[in-house]
Parts: C-alpha cells; structure tokens; sequence
C-alpha cells in the first residue's frame, strides 16, 4: 500500500512538473521587449582584407534597460575580447563585465558598477585580484569595452534638440595595452557631432543611419537602441561595418 501511494504520488508530481514547465515555455520571454542580433566584420580600408569578426546580442528589458553581449576574434592582432554591459533607457552605464586575452596571454577579467558617482571595480588578473574606485559624471557616461557594438552607444546622451559638437566622459577599460597591466578604467572625453542622416550600404544591407563625427572616426548608428552600422577610423586605416543583422522587435 505504501509502495502504491509512493509511486502515485512521484506520478502525479512528475506530472504537475511537466504541466509547469511545458506553461513556462510558452509564449515569449517577459524580460525581453525586444532583441538584435548580428555579426561585425573587421577590415582595412585600403584592399578590404578582413581582420577579426565579432558577434553580438542585444536585449531590451520591460524596466528600459538594455543588455548587450558581445565576443569578438581579432586574429590579425591575436585578442579575443568577452563582454557584457546594460545601460539605464538613457544609455547611462548600470554595469559591466569583460575578459581579455592577448597575444596568446591571459590579460584579466573585470566587473565594473556605476552607482552614486562612482565607478566599482573588481578586476582579477596575473597580477592578482584588485579593486577601484573611480569618480565619475552623474548626468552623462559611457564604457569603452572595445568591442564595436558598444561604441554606438558612446553617443547615447548626445543632445539633437542643442546639436554641434559635444563632449561625453568615458571610462576606457584597458584591454590591448603590452605589459602586465590590470583592466583599470580611466576617465577622458569623446566630442560627438550629430552631421546627419544618410543611407549606407553594408554586408549586412542598406540602412538609414545617423552619422557622427568623432574626432578622427566616423561612426552610423541606426534605431532606438543606437545599432552600430559603420565605424570608419581613416587614421589607422581601418573599418568595422556591420556584416550580418536581425531583430526581433514586439
């Protein structure tokens, strides 16, 4: 009798379970509004060789927010970058976490938190496990992680309603300098400039894009969520354009 009421049971639970977890997987995900994926193709200006590739994913969440990840594989320097960042609806940074390797070398991980004026850091590296603490601008920010389709996002607090150029604080983590060197962030300022709209062709199609004047890059950014379409950089003679783009958006 007890063996009987045991094995009832372990059913019925067995049951109840599946009828959970078959409601759960129903519909779509609640923490995401909607989503972006794509690939980033890594070339130089002048014969369009390719140099890396680099892939990412961008969630939007109910709260505003947005989370994006990103790898990417630039053989031609021998650096793998990992990273993940969510920003508040204004694009101001909330955290990130990175992991870098170089030149066949682990160079570090870091988790980075913006919260009261202050960016948090707890970096572990070869040279050991270290903290930071660093003062940061309260109205407007961004992270320099390095991999591409973070940099749309430099621009984020650009004001249109005011135009011109305009200078945005930016902590720049350190990921490809030589030497054991920890992945401290540093502080300085980009000059975004709004010139306009234009239609760019890319791998990935053709777009309607704003374009920004950065010092000595250009970058296209498209949408709400500030899509990276383009990041031209003459100087080094360098390109990153977007080679492949879906969404999914609700």
């Amino acid at each position: 009798m007890i063996r009987l009421a045991t094995t009832a049971f372990a059913l019925l639970s067995g049951l109840a379970w599946s009828q959970s977890l078959s409601a759960e997987r129903t519909g779509p995900n609640k923490n995401i509004v909607r989503s972006a994926e794509g690939t980033i193709l890594y070339r130089r200006l002048k014969d369009q060789s390719v140099r890396g590739h680099e892939r990412w994913r961008l969630m939007v969440h109910p709260d505003g927010t947005r989370t994006l990840i990103t790898h990417n594989d630039i053989f031609d320097r021998h650096v793998v970058m990992n990273a993940i960042i969510r920003v508040r609806a204004d694009f101001y940074p909330v955290e990130s976490m990175v992991a870098y390797w170089n030149d066949g070398r682990f160079k570090g991980t870091g988790l980075f938190r913006i919260a009261d004026g202050f960016m948090y850091a707890e970096i572990v590296g070869p040279e050991g496990r270290m903290t930071q603490r660093l003062a940061v601008d309260r109205d407007r920010l961004s992270i320099l992680t390095h991999p591409l389709a973070v940099d749309g996002w430099h621009g984020g607090s650009y004001d249109r309603a005011k135009g011109g150029a305009q200078a945005i604080p930016v902590i720049n983590l350190d990921a490809i300098a030589e030497g054991p060197r920890p992945v401290f962030g540093s502080s300085f300022k980009q000059t975004w400039h709004l010139k306009g709209t234009e239609k760019i062709t890319v791998p990935a199609g053709t777009f309607e894009a704003e374009r920004y004047d950065v010092g000595d890059f250009q970058v296209w950014t498209m949408g709400p969520d500030r899509i990276l379409v383009r990041f031209s950089w003459p100087k080094f003679g360098n390109e990153y354009v977007l080679e492949t783009y879906s969404s999914n958006p609700k």
